[in-house]
């Protein structure tokens, strides 16, 4: 993954996730900010933000879809 690549991934996620990145992959926040850096691979918190953002980005969908049903 690239630099460009990880500031898409990190644009897409909530408010927040740093916390919520560390409570999902029991991994430190130094841990998490390097490898969303890119300083250094880890699967494991990639993978859980990328759900993350998939998440985020569907609760914002169906709100937007809620909004515009009233």
């Amino acid at each position: 993954m690239n630099t460009e690549d990880l500031e898409k991934l990190k644009k897409k996620l909530p408010r927040g996730y740093r916390q919520m990145l560390i409570e999902r992959t029991g991994y430190s926040l130094p841990a998490i900010d390097s490898v969303l850096r890119g300083d250094y691979m880890n699967e494991r918190i990639l993978d859980a933000a990328i759900k993350l953002a998939q998440e985020h980005q569907e609760k914002l969908k169906n709100y937007s879809e809620k909004i515009n049903s009233i």
